[in-house]
């Protein structure tokens, strides 16, 4: 560091750049949770740590250094603060999203734009009080947003607020329905055939063909006939 023909400039331009990336590689491996990569970065670069720290410095350039490990160590503990505030606020939206009746309030919003409280609490079937406290949380989480003063105020869902309902709810709802109507299929067919077993003497089935089916069906769906 301290020779004359020693390009300090580029060096910590460059030495600007390494660093940048490698506290980035880092922080997205940590944030991804690839510890097995975050470790053999650690490897990779431990040579090259030893190597700058035994490099001959000046009482300027060795404060310099310091510095340099503070600065980069509060970037990194900087990163993880806010990786663990925004896991923190989806944790929360989670438990808020799995809290009863939310999802009915979220429902009854996107069905019906610009409802007043009193209405979404006699829809739903809750008392004013804890629907007004469901839906302040919701406002904080700006899934819901209102307007208007006293009795004309009216809630209708945030644009966050639709997304959330139409990618969580909505598409468990059709998830559900296709799983329901699927079931009955396959019941409706399990009928036909076991009517078919006992009735059709002409197609000489038997027991052993249905266990057999059934095996066959258990296997490839997941689900058990008991009847």
């Amino acid at each position: 560091m301290s020779k004359p023909s020693f390009d300090m400039i580029a060096c910590a331009q460059e030495m600007q750049m390494f660093s940048q990336a490698y506290i980035q590689g880092g922080v997205q491996a940590f944030s991804q949770n690839a510890y097995e990569d975050l470790n053999e970065m650690v490897k990779s670069y431990r040579r090259l740590r030893k190597e700058i720290a035994g490099i001959s410095k000046t009482m300027q350039e060795n404060v310099i250094y310091e510095c340099g490990i503070f600065i980069g160590a509060y970037k990194i503990f900087e990163e993880i603060n806010r990786i663990n505030a925004r896991l923190e606020e989806q944790y929360d939206a989670q438990k808020l999203l799995d809290r009863k009746h939310v999802p009915a309030i979220l429902k009854y919003l996107y069905e019906n734009p610009d409802a007043r409280q009193s209405v979404i609490a006699e829809k739903i079937d809750i008392s004013p009080s804890y629907l007004s406290e469901i839906l302040n949380l919701l406002m904080q989480a700006g899934y819901v947003t209102r307007y208007g003063k006293s009795k004309n105020t009216r809630y209708r869902l945030a644009k966050t607020g639709r997304i959330i309902y139409k990618k969580r709810f909505m598409q468990k709802e059709k998830q559900e329905a296709y799983i329901d109507t699927d079931y009955k299929e396959i019941i409706s067919k399990e009928h036909f055939i076991r009517e078919r077993i006992k009735e059709d003497k002409k197609n000489n089935y038997r027991k052993e063909d249905y266990e057999k089916w059934k095996e066959d069906f258990r296997t490839n769906t997941g689900f058990a006939i008991y009847r």
